[in-house]
């Protein structure tokens, strides 16, 4: 397995990576090619956890110091990390040569943006999930246009469109045999018109538990409460959703903005421009084993992304039997139904701020649609996105993969 990004307890691209190494480690023997710098919390995850003994092997490589200054100095992680999967090609062709493997699979970064450089193998390959296809929506993107926040959003735009172009030239199934799963509906149509025959797998997931004993809906509160988790930056559309409570004008309508971003400031200013720091609360980071009772505390869970292949908010949300609002593109859209939550359509900012204020306005007045849609929610989790019923479907992607090598 091919895992840049694999770290516990860190969130993220490095929880995805570090899911899927341990879930396929439940099956067989896995060796894993990561970066040095996750090797101290790997290795203390597994003195602090002695007990958890799976079949895993960690080789920890990194390009030389020249490389990992100048991508410190200039932020170059994308061209870094390309030239890491690069350099990680020659180690797997030797690990092939000296040793017996039945597959390759590239679990990090998990899109499809990247080049991959893994074709003829002499071993099948599982690509994925990978994501990557969505562009924040054009309308949403010029609104309260800000620099460079708003710039750096345009050139993922621009370099998507080319990334979908050349993706077929990136395939590393057509030669060495194997399979191609993808995070998002819109990630599959584009990898699927390119000919890449493409399974639809949500990259991330939760463990099943059982939600706090206070998360239980109590009906007759007396304000709805509403909370967002993650990183302010602009793709996940807190602007938006500010300006829709302030369309929506409920003042027994709270929000509870969890994490910390370079768009803090520019939200907290917003906060008070709109009038609405009586009702908003940042409480910036907070431990991971703390937002399970967050969540519990609150009765709506809001994460209107621009674009995301995974989100964990939603599923930590449904995790406590709480709905979610979010906009109907990515990961986050595919994780909401009618059943458990809104989506709202994409649109201009204005038609998307006050379909958020809508679904703002429609748990304020039907709150037993909390309960119902929570419960829904939870199901859902525990069907589609626990790590254990993940980790049996990429179990039997793998045998489907070396079976399939074998007979041609």
């Amino acid at each position: 397995m091919s895992a840049y990004a694999c770290e516990p307890g860190k969130g993220s691209e490095p929880e995805v990576g570090w899911r899927w190494v341990n879930e396929m480690g439940k099956y067989h023997d896995v060796v894993v090619l990561t970066r040095s710098n996750n090797r101290p919390a790997i290795e203390q995850y597994h003195k602090d956890n002695p007990d958890d003994d799976k079949s895993i092997e960690f080789i920890y490589f990194d390009l030389n110091k020249f490389h990992l200054g100048w991508k410190k100095r200039l932020k170059a992680h994308e061209i870094y990390y390309v030239l890491w999967q690069r350099a990680a090609r020659k180690i797997i062709d030797n690990l092939l040569k000296q040793r017996s493997f039945d597959l390759v699979h590239l679990v990090t970064f998990a899109s499809f943006r990247y080049p991959v450089f893994l074709s003829r193998l002499s071993v099948p390959v599982v690509w994925g999930p990978v994501g990557g296809a969505e562009k924040a929506p054009w309308g949403l993107l010029w609104y309260q246009f800000r620099f460079p926040a708003c710039l750096k959003e345009v050139i993922r735009n621009l370099a998507t469109v080319l990334s979908t172009s050349a993706v077929s030239m990136i395939n590393p199934v057509k030669t060495s045999g194997g399979r191609v799963l993808a995070s998002t509906p819109k990630t599959q149509e584009i990898l699927n018109n390119k000919g890449i025959d493409a399974m639809l797998m949500p990259t991330i997931g939760v463990d099943h538990e059982e939600p706090l004993s206070g998360s239980e809906f109590k009906e007759g509160y007396q304000e709805l409460k509403i909370i967002f988790v993650g990183r302010l930056v602009l793709l996940k559309g807190v602007h938006l959703l500010l300006d829709s409570l302030a369309e929506a004008a409920l003042k027994n309508v709270t929000l509870t903005i969890v994490g910390d971003g370079p768009e803090r400031e520019f939200l907290e200013a917003k906060t008070f421009k709109l009038g609405l720091q009586e009702q908003v609360r940042f409480i910036g980071q907070v431990p991971k084993d703390r937002l399970p009772e967050l969540y519990a505390s609150h009765h709506v869970v809001a994460g209107p992304s621009l674009y995301e292949s995974g989100g964990y908010m939603v599923l930590e949300g449904f995790q406590q039997k709480r709905p979610a609002i979010v906009i109907d593109v990515g990961g986050l859209a595919l994780s909401v139904d009618e059943s458990c939550g809104i989506k709202v359509p994409q649109g201009s900012a204005k038609a998307v701020i006050s379909g958020l204020a809508e679904a703002i306005s429609h748990y304020h007045k039907h709150p037993e649609k909390i309960q119902l849609h929570g419960e829904a929610g939870f199901i859902k989790l525990k069907n589609c996105y626990t790590w254990d019923e993940k980790g049996k479907v990429m179990n039997d992607v793998y045998h489907s993969a070396t079976k399939t090598s074998r007979q041609t």
